[in-house]
C-alpha cells in the first residue's frame, strides 16, 4: 500500500468513526466499510492502522469490563473529529 493509500484508509476510518458516534465500531465492522472503498484489508491490519491513529490520539479503544473475552469498540476522539474538519470533511 502506497503512503497516499494509506493515508485514504486512515481517513477512512475516521470518517466511518466520526458517524458512528458516540457508539463506536468493532475493527471487523470497520474493515466491512473499508472493503466498500476497495481497501481489502483482514481484519487485523485494520486493528494494527486503528493501533497507529491510537497512538496519535486521534481514536481510543474502549473494552466492556464485564466482558471475558471481547475486541475493543474503537470511538473517535476530539482530536481526530477536528482533523477530519481541518481536512474539510
Amino acid at each position: 500500500m502506497t503512503p497516499e493509500q494509506k493515508i485514504l484508509l486512515r481517513e477512512n476510518l475516521l470518517k466511518q468513526l466520526a458517524e458512528a458516534r458516540p457508539f463506536g465500531m468493532l475493527a471487523a465492522r470497520l474493515a466491512v466499510g473499508a472493503r466498500m472503498w476497495n481497501f481489502n484489508l483482514p481484519e487485523p491490519e485494520i486493528a494494527r492502522e486503528l493501533e497507529i491513529l491510537a497512538r496519535k490520539g486521534l481514536v481510543e479503544a474502549e473494552s466492556d469490563a464485564m466482558a471475558i473475552a471481547q475486541s475493543p469498540h474503537w470511538k473517535i476522539t476530539q482530536a481526530g473529529l477536528e482533523m477530519l474538519d481541518s481536512r474539510g470533511y
